[in-house]
């Protein structure tokens, strides 16, 4: 569950930004966005720049997260680092469409390369200028974090899941049924993958992350919060 959050200050924003344009996996990607429209990478804005906590059963994670979109609306670039523990985790995506606006191309990163996630038909729904922000710091119902192992299903910015958070899920403590959205449906494949593969299988967790990555135009807010969580253990899978 995502919870305390606040604004990146200017200087925060600032930093980070300056840190991942560094970073040769985030110029690769860059790249990858600029093959597909040679201007997409021109007079990208800051339109969302949040920090907080995501809470799961058995501890929490540190993030901040950068949402850039062009001026055009054709291109937008997902900016999301993680603490957890001690090993801090950065991870991009990015959606962008073809210079006739005919497609959207969905790109993240695996393993230091980029990937392509999913060609589709071009929609407007990927390069809204979302900002969740206020709802997100107004909220009531952040979970208290205490007495870890907890159990609760996601409250983000689509409502309640039936699938995604711990002990959440068909045959658990809370949730089941028919997925809400599409990243709904992620997670409940990530609870079928574990029952097969093994609890905290790291390639089921790499299923999971480039599955909500391909659907986090649905809720952002649920994409900031698995990922954050799920995508440093999902580097290591290796197949």
């Amino acid at each position: 569950m995502l919870q305390n959050i606040v604004l990146l200050s200017k200087e925060e924003q600032t930093d980070l930004l300056n840190k991942v344009e560094q970073d040769d996996t985030f110029k690769k990607i860059k790249e990858s966005m600029e093959k597909q429209y040679p201007t997409s990478t021109l007079g990208l804005q800051v339109t969302e720049a949040i920090k907080g906590e995501v809470v799961w059963d058995d501890g929490k994670a540190q993030f901040k997260s950068i949402v850039l979109l062009n001026k055009e609306k054709h291109a937008k670039l997902y900016i999301l680092e993680s603490q957890k523990d001690s090993n801090v985790f950065l991870y991009y995506s990015a959606d962008v469409s073809d210079p006739e606006q005919k497609e959207v191309l969905g790109l993240s990163i695996d393993n230091g390369e980029v990937k392509q996630l999913f060609r589709t038909e071009f929609s407007s729904t990927f390069f809204k200028e979302t900002n969740h922000a206020v709802q997100l710091m107004n909220r009531e119902n952040n979970v208290e974090a205490e007495g870890f192992p907890i159990s609760f299903c996601l409250v983000e910015c689509a409502g309640t899941y039936r699938h995604c958070g711990p002990g959440c899920g068909d045959g658990m403590s809370k949730g089941g049924g028919t997925p809400i959205n599409a990243i709904d449906s992620c997670c409940r494949a990530h609870d079928r993958c574990y029952a097969n593969f093994g609890w905290e299988d790291d390639c089921c967790d790499k299923q999971l992350v480039d599955c909500v990555t391909a659907n986090k135009s649905v809720d952002n807010c649920a994409y900031i919060d698995i990922v954050a969580w799920f995508g440093g253990d999902a580097k290591n899978c290796k197949s």
